[in-house]
């Protein structure tokens, strides 16, 4: 039973930790439980970056790509300063950011 409920809140948790690299060509998400778990854009392939926070989930990073795909990824172990910098080091890359966040 243990080993089930471990399970469980290792699923469920490691899908909101995610964390987000940015290089000159590149932004990438990776997470800190999931080690296999690599997404990686073009920025040229970015339409715009969303920060959002979905019901009972934690802040999100929403990626809209050219192609109109979007795809959703929780960033629940980042403080509000990391964000900040997030958005600020895209919006020097030249992605367009939309910051639905209340308190930014």
């Amino acid at each position: 039973f243990s080993l089930l409920m471990i399970g469980f809140f290792y699923g469920v948790f490691g899908f909101q930790l995610n964390y987000y690299l940015l290089s000159d060509n590149y932004f990438q998400i990776r997470n800190h439980l999931w080690i296999w778990k690599r997404k990686t854009f073009r920025l040229i392939d970015l339409k715009e970056i969303v920060f959002e926070e979905p019901h009972r989930l934690s802040k999100s990073v929403r990626v809209r790509t050219v192609d109109f795909r979007t795809t959703l990824h929780p960033g629940g172990s980042l403080r509000d300063k990391h964000w900040l910098e997030l958005r600020d080091k895209l919006e020097k890359k030249g992605v367009e950011v939309r910051d639905e966040l209340l308190h930014f």
